[in-house]
């Protein structure tokens, strides 16, 4: 997860592991260096195919792991941030779930 870490009770109901830029609750922005080169060392090693951001993260991170890695950025909603567009058009609850799983899908296989 190339951002905040939203997702652990998730990844360790599922029996995933993951590895973030940042803690669930950090208040950091900027990841240093070390940071930086774990996660592309970790895309590397594991031989991901993406990596995960959530749905308003700053993407600049995922993109220097991505460019680095060749990975896909792949967006998991963790539900309580909406966007105005999407607020203003009515996304359901069930959509961003069914969104969710078509990351998973794709970035876990």
């Amino acid at each position: 997860v190339a951002d905040r870490n939203p997702y652990r009770y998730f990844t360790e109901y599922y029996g995933l592991s993951s590895v973030a830029a940042f803690a669930a609750c950090s208040e950091d922005t900027d990841a240093d260096l070390h940071t930086v080169l774990n996660l592309i060392e970790t895309v590397k090693n594991e031989n991901l195919s993406a990596v995960f951001v959530t749905e308003m993260g700053n993407r600049d991170l995922a993109q220097t792991v991505a460019d680095n890695t060749g990975a896909n950025i792949l967006i998991l909603h963790s539900y309580h941030n909406v966007s105005a567009e999407d607020f203003g058009s009515g996304v359901t609850y069930l959509e961003l779930m069914k969104e969710n799983c078509e990351s998973l899908a794709q970035g876990l296989k």
